[in-house]
Order: structure tokens, then C-alpha cells, then sequence
């Protein structure tokens, strides 16, 4: 995102490639990236909090960049964000593209079937194992 205004200066993505310095470093989710789209709000922020909570970093991708600022900074130096829209596969890819790793994806983007793509580019999602 390349910000046009002073104003939202304050919304720069953050790099989602650093390392959460100064954290403890444990839980059942250490060392594990979580991607969460749809971690703006809602269903996504409280699974950020609970993988946050388990020793993750957070990747929180959305639409709206002033939730994921007002989300990436309740939840602490573990998360970051990417704007993202699921309906533009160039958006998704680009999206991806960017992220140096992906152990876990979840998804509670409110978007319709008829709205466009949610998955990643070249990958089928699939629910459990």
C-alpha cells in the first residue's frame, strides 16, 4: 500500500517478514505463522488473540487498512498486516507473494460465492485434514 496522504502514514503494511523480538516464545503455536483473512474484526480478530495467545505470529490481511491497524496493534508486537481483497485473484496473489511463510490459514472473510475467488492462487483449500 503506498499512502498518499500524511494521514494515513500511520497505516503503512507492516512487514510481515520480521520477527517478534522481545516475546516469550512459547505455546503450542510457536514458531508457526497464522494467516488470517478476515482478521480485521469479528471471528478473525478472536482467533488472532487465541493464536497470538499460543505463541504464533499473526498475519492479518483485509480490506479495510484502519481495522488491521486498530487489530495489529491490540494484538502486539506478533501481528501484522496486508491489505488483501478475496474477490481479486491479482489481490490474493500478491498477497501471498509477500509472506516469507504460511503454516496455518484461516479464512472468515465476509465475501459471497458469487463475489470471486478465496483461495490462494494454485492452491485448493480444504477444511481439516
Amino acid at each position: 500500500m503506498n499512502p498518499s496522504t500524511p494521514e494515513s502514514a500511520a497505516m503503512d503494511e507492516l512487514p510481515c517478514h520480521a520477527h517478534a523480538h522481545g516475546l516469550p516464545d512459547a505455546g503450542p503455536l510457536r514458531g508457526r505463522t497464522v494467516v488470517l483473512i478476515g482478521g480485521g474484526s469479528g471471528i478473525g480478530l478472536r482467533v488472532a488473540h487465541q493464536a497470538v495467545a499460543a505463541g504464533a505470529r499473526v498475519v492479518l490481511g483485509g480490506r479495510t487498512p484502519a481495522r488491521l491497524v486498530a487489530a495489529a496493534a491490540e494484538l502486539g508486537g506478533r501481528a501484522c498486516w496486508r491489505a488483501v481483497d478475496t474477490t481479486d485473484r491479482s489481490s490474493l496473489a500478491s498477497f501471498f507473494a509477500e509472506l516469507d511463510r504460511v503454516d496455518h490459514l484461516f479464512t472468515s472473510a465476509g465475501t459471497r460465492p458469487q463475489d470471486g475467488p478465496s483461495s490462494p492462487p494454485g492452491r485448493r483449500l480444504t477444511a481439516g485434514r
